[in-house]
């Protein structure tokens, strides 16, 4: 079976925001989002720059909070990733 992470990007304003990780296309677990003033040294895999801010935290840092998930949130992925998987 495939498994493609993806992250999408919400932001509510220019400094605040959340990113949620998709597995095929469907929602596994969302988490806040770092969003900073850029240096321009970050590339498209950090999201889209707005007025100047962007997230500190590239999409493979929150792909890798599903794979290898805090304790908190072991369960609450485990589960997700059962339902989409089967």
């Amino acid at each position: 079976m495939k498994m493609e992470f993806t992250v999408k990007r919400n932001r509510g304003s220019v400094t605040q925001g959340t990113a949620t990780v998709l597995l095929n296309g469907q929602e596994v677990i969302t988490f806040a989002d770092d969003i900073t003033i850029t240096d321009d040294n970050r590339g498209a895999e950090y999201g889209d720059i707005i007025g100047g801010w962007q997230s500190s935290k590239p999409d493979s840092a929150f792909i890798k909070g599903v794979l290898f998930p805090f304790f908190t949130n072991a369960e609450i992925i485990k589960k997700r990733i059962t339902e989409i998987i089967g």
